[in-house]
């Protein structure tokens, strides 16, 4: 459901407008998520690919930064443990624009909207709503809690992983203004594959290079073919890592901490005083 309303809010599902949106709402409302607020932050996420202050997704935190942050044991615990992988309702909820936040995607006055957003905002919080009173005038709690929140939560977990290794690699390159460009930032995000049946259920949206560099261009559904036409023209620059998902998220939650607070290209560096998920800095 995720990928095919993620393809409507970029356009790619159809060519009317309209059935972008339609579907766009069939798809994210059972997910719990606005679709013209998640729309509109996501276009900004891609319009500032792998920019050190800009971006919204995963955004890495600056070495200034991440000593501000790394002060609150709260905070450290839930972006750099595995918990982080339950943030995505926070993450739409919080009306923030501090370390890689969007704003609150439910708000239609949220900073993150425009005058001319506020209406198409309205609706999508409204279809969530709605959603949720479906559910509660229809199931108990307890069902509720074992078959939709339960599996709501698995579902968020598997997204943000997912969305975490396509931008947080210590290969990746990430840029600031007077180095950063549209294609350079598009080339720094990375392509994994989690095997041929997962790759499947997921639409192959895993193959994420192309699709940040042609985002309103290519359907999920033919984004293994584009980037096998091209990814020999992309040469050294094309980055994909094979690595088993499991460990791959283990070496970048070890080794992906911040970027220094200098330079117009960077990269992940690892906090030496980082003792792992079972320690503390």
């Amino acid at each position: 459901l995720f990928v095919v309303g993620h393809g409507c809010g970029h356009g790619t599902f159809s060519n009317y407008k309209w059935v972008n949106d339609l579907c766009g709402h069939i798809c994210h409302a059972p997910l719990l998520v606005p679709f013209h607020g998640w729309r509109i932050s996501h276009h900004k996420h891609h319009t500032n690919h792998n920019h050190v202050a800009k971006d919204h997704s995963w955004k890495p935190f600056s070495a200034s930064e991440y000593e501000e942050f790394m002060t609150s044991n709260v905070y450290m615990w839930f972006r750099f443990h595995l918990p982080m992988l339950l943030l995505y309702p926070y993450y739409l909820l919080r009306e923030s624009e501090l370390y890689g936040f969007s704003g609150n995607h439910f708000n239609p006055w949220s900073s993150m909207f425009g005058p001319n957003d506020r209406l198409d905002a309205a609706i999508s919080s409204l279809s969530v709503l709605g959603m949720l009173v479906f559910l509660f005038m229809n199931w108990s709690l307890n069902t509720l809690v074992e078959c939709y929140f339960i599996p709501y939560l698995i579902f968020t977990a598997w997204l943000s992983m997912v969305t975490y290794l396509q931008h947080t690699d210590e290969k990746a390159i990430y840029y600031r203004d007077g180095a950063w460009t549209y294609y350079l930032g598009a080339l720094s995000t990375v392509d994994r594959t989690y095997g041929s049946i997962i790759d499947h259920f997921h639409h192959n949206i895993e193959t994420h290079v192309l699709h940040h560099i042609f985002f309103t261009k290519i359907p999920h559904y033919n984004l293994v073919k584009a980037t096998d036409a091209v990814k020999h023209l992309i040469g050294d620059h094309y980055l994909k890592d094979d690595t088993w998902f499991p460990l791959a998220l283990w070496n970048s939650v070890h080794t992906c901490h911040y970027v220094p607070d200098h330079g117009l290209v960077v990269k992940y560096e690892a906090d030496p005083k980082w003792k792992g998920p079972r320690g503390k800095r």
